[in-house]
C-alpha cells in the first residue's frame, strides 16, 4: 500500500515536471515566424513619405500659379473685331485666330518691371499699320477715366505670329501698385480709325521683397522662372523664359494650355520673341 502511494506520487511529480518543460519551451524559447507570414511593404506603408514624381514630366517644367485674392483680368475687343464679317472692314484672314493678348484668361496680369515686355498675337492680316497704346487711370469728378501716356506705331508682320513689344526708355516707367491699360490695334483703314481691330488688357506693377529681388538677380533662368511662376507674375515669367529657347520650348504649350491661362488656340502659333 505504501509502495503504491509512493509510485502514484512519483508519477504525478514527473507529469508536472514534463508539463513545465513543455510550457518553457513553447512560451519562452524564441522562435522564427514562417516565411509565408512575412508581409511585404505596400505603397500605403507609413514609411513611404516621399511622393513619386511621374518620369514623363520634364525636370525643368514651370508651373504658373496665379496670385491669390486678385480679380479676373480685363480684356476686351474693340468695335472693329465685331465687324470682321463686314467685307468693307475685314483685314484679317477668316480662318485665323483673332487679334489676341498673350495674358492669362483666368488670372490677373502682373509685372515687377518698370518697362516690361508686352506679348500679343497677330493674325494674318492686310492691315496698314500696328499701334501700341498705354493708359493710366486718372481720377476726376465723374469717378475715374484713362489718360494715354504712351503710343507708338510698330512694324507690322503680315503672317500669323506671337510677338512682343518692350516699353522703351523714353516711355514713362510703371509705378508700384498701379494698374495700367494697354491696347494693340490693327489699323485696317488709316482714313477711318473706327475700322481698327483692337484688343485691350490690363497690367499691374507690383513691388518685390528684397530677398526676391536677390533671387532674381543671382538665380539661373530656371530658378528665376520658377520664382516668378510661383508669385503669379505672368509677364515677367514669359520674358524670362524667352531668354532660354530650350526652356521656352519645354514650357510654352503647357503654360498656354493651363487652366489659369486658357490660351489653347495660341499654343501652336509661331513665336518670335
Amino acid at each position: 500500500m505504501i509502495n503504491q502511494l509512493i509510485q502514484n506520487q512519483g508519477r504525478q511529480h514527473l507529469a508536472k515536471t514534463l508539463a513545465g518543460l513543455i510550457c518553457y519551451s513553447a512560451c519562452w524559447l524564441p522562435t522564427s515566424a514562417p516565411a509565408a507570414e512575412l508581409k511585404p511593404e505596400t505603397a500605403s506603408s507609413p514609411k513611404q513619405t516621399t511622393p513619386l514624381i511621374p518620369k514623363h514630366l520634364p525636370q525643368n517644367l514651370v508651373i504658373f500659379r496665379p496670385r491669390p485674392h486678385t480679380d479676373r483680368p480685363l480684356q476686351t475687343a474693340g468695335a472693329g473685331t465685331r465687324s470682321l464679317n463686314d467685307p468693307q472692314s475685314q483685314c484679317v484672314a477668316a480662318n485665323s485666330p483673332g487679334l489676341a493678348l498673350v495674358v492669362p484668361q483666368a488670372a490677373a496680369n502682373f509685372t515687377a518691371t518698370e518697362r516690361p515686355k508686352f506679348w500679343f498675337y497677330l493674325p494674318k492680316t492686310q492691315a496698314q499699320a500696328l499701334e501700341f497704346s498705354l493708359f493710366q487711370p486718372t481720377p476726376n469728378s465723374l469717378g475715374e477715366s484713362e489718360t494715354g501716356i504712351y503710343q507708338v506705331m510698330l512694324p507690322i508682320q503680315r503672317q500669323r505670329v506671337i510677338t512682343s513689344f518692350t516699353l522703351p526708355p523714353e516711355a514713362p516707367a510703371l509705378a508700384d501698385n498701379q494698374t495700367y491699360t494697354w491696347r494693340v490695334s490693327l489699323v485696317c483703314n488709316p482714313q477711318n480709325r473706327l475700322r481698327d481691330l483692337r484688343i485691350t488688357g490690363t497690367i499691374t506693377k507690383i513691388k518685390l521683397a528684397e530677398d526676391q529681388k536677390l533671387q532674381l538677380a543671382q538665380g539661373s533662368t530656371l530658378t528665376r522662372a520658377n520664382l516668378l511662376a510661383s508669385l503669379g507674375i505672368w509677364t515677367d515669367l514669359l520674358n524670362t523664359l524667352s531668354q532660354d529657347q530650350q526652356l521656352m520650348q519645354v514650357n510654352w504649350q503647357n503654360l498656354l494650355k493651363s487652366p489659369e491661362v486658357q490660351l489653347d488656340q495660341l499654343a501652336e502659333q509661331t513665336l518670335t520673341p
